[in-house]
Order: structure tokens, then C-alpha cells, then sequence
């Protein structure tokens, strides 16, 4: 990533600056030398009034000048920022990359992919290994780092799964990993459904990750948490209440 405080919004046209140098040139061109040609009566010549007349070469500094506003112009154009807000992976070193994929996560999965996909592409930028986490696909993952490649391979295999994901067996996975190596940043890709069980899976995650947690949510989903279920005599109810707010 750069850590350059200027971008543009239309780099490309920067391009334009190699034409500098055919511009000095063209502006260095000289006029051919008028021609002389002996005319007797000199005397009427003498009396016709002088007349501002052009130099047959351009001065430099007034190419310099004209250069410097067309690279002024071409500057202006590419549209430059200054300090532009860049986005990055949470922290430094490996990343772990967790997806929910329980039952919640089937109305937006596309959108958690394509968010894992950027992430995976921030942390790629600045070479870092990573190692993702299905939330409901059980303990046993594979979570040693692995490079860009091997991860979105894991996360195009991903499919949301009928039932919610069980935080607690999870745990001793992530402890295994991360006596092996620790992780430096954690993205969290949260399916919006809440609980007891999330929270504390949440919290467990901040104390132990050596690094920031940044989790990511469709803004467009409602949060939604679990209620024990009501057993009746023809079927089992799980309510979920939404948050609203």
C-alpha cells in the first residue's frame, strides 16, 4: 500500500506529461529566415514607420513557462487528492479471516463473499498469509496461513449451512493456531445474528488476537438474536426477535 499523501481520481491521464517534450520542441521551432532581396529605392523603406516585429526565436523561459502550465493543466485533470482514505486489512502480520456462514448468512452470502474477496485482496497488497474460519463448519478447520491463492480457494468452496454456527467448539481450534502463530489482524464477516453465544465468542476473539478486530456486516440486514425454543406438540418454534432500531 502507499503511503504516498496524494492520489488521483484519474491516474492515467498523468500519462499525458511524456508529451511534455514534443511540446518544447514544437515551441522551439524557428521560422525560416526571410529572404533578402535588393530593392534600390531604400529611401521609402527609411520613412515607413517600424512595426513591432516577432523574434525568430522563442525565448526559453517563455517555453519553460507554457510547459509548465500545460503539465499544470494535465495535473489538474487527473483529479488530485490529498490524503486520500485508503482501505487495509485490520493490523499486520497473519490475518484471520472469519466467516459466518450458519443459517443467517444465506439472504446476503454474495455480498459476505465479495467483502471476503476484498479483504483477501487488501491483505495480498501488502503480502501478509492468512487463514479463514467457517464459523459453522466445526473444530478441525485448517488455520495455519496460507497464501491470497489457497484462501479464496477455501471461500469459493463455502456454502451457507442450515443451522447456526456453535462459537464454543471453535475455540480450541483457534488456541492450537495461534500457539503455532499468532495473528496479527482478525476481519470478522458477521452474519447479523446475535446472542449470548456471539458475544462471548466476540469477546474471546479481541482478548486473544494480537492485533485490531474490524467487523463487517451488511448494513442492510437487521440484527437478529435466538430465544430458547418452545417445544409444542407438532412442532418445535424458535423465535427470533430483529432489532429495529
Amino acid at each position: 500500500m502507499s503511503g504516498l499523501p496524494f492520489a488521483f481520481a484519474y491516474a492515467p491521464i498523468l500519462l499525458a506529461l511524456l508529451a511534455l517534450p514534443l511540446i518544447w520542441l514544437l515551441l522551439r521551432v524557428t521560422p525560416p529566415k526571410p529572404k533578402t532581396e535588393s530593392f534600390p529605392p531604400t529611401r521609402l523603406l527609411l520613412e515607413i514607420s517600424r512595426k513591432e516585429e516577432q523574434p525568430a526565436r522563442t525565448p526559453w523561459w517563455l517555453i519553460l513557462l507554457r510547459c509548465l502550465m500545460a503539465a499544470a493543466l494535465i495535473v489538474a485533470l487527473a483529479g488530485p487528492v490529498y490524503k486520500p482514505v485508503t482501505e487495509q486489512a485490520p493490523g499486520s502480520g497473519p490475518l484471520l479471516l472469519v466467516v459466518d456462514n450458519g443459517w443467517a448468512s444465506a439472504p446476503h452470502w454474495e455480498a459476505t463473499v465479495e467483502t471476503a474477496r476484498r479483504v483477501i485482496g487488501l491483505a495480498e497488497e501488502d503480502g501478509r498469509p492468512m487463514s479463514l474460519l467457517a464459523t459453522a463448519d466445526g473444530p478441525g478447520q485448517e488455520l495455519a496461513p496460507a497464501d491470497a491463492a489457497e484462501t479464496t480457494r477455501r471461500l469459493e468452496a463455502l456454502a451457507p449451512r442450515p443451522y447456526a454456527a456453535n462459537y464454543s467448539d471453535l475455540v480450541p481450534s483457534i488456541d492450537a493456531a495461534i500457539r503455532e502463530a499468532p495473528f496479527g489482524g482478525l476481519a470478522w464477516l458477521s452474519d447479523g445474528l446475535g446472542g449470548d453465544a456471539n458475544a462471548a465468542f466476540g469477546g474471546y476473539l479481541a482478548e486473544w488476537i494480537d492485533g485490531p478486530m474490524v467487523v463487517y456486516a451488511d448494513s442492510a440486514t437487521e440484527t437478529m438474536a435466538l430465544t430458547p425454543p418452545i417445544g409444542g406438540a407438532d412442532a418445535l418454534n424458535v423465535p427470533v426477535i430483529r432489532d429495529d432500531a
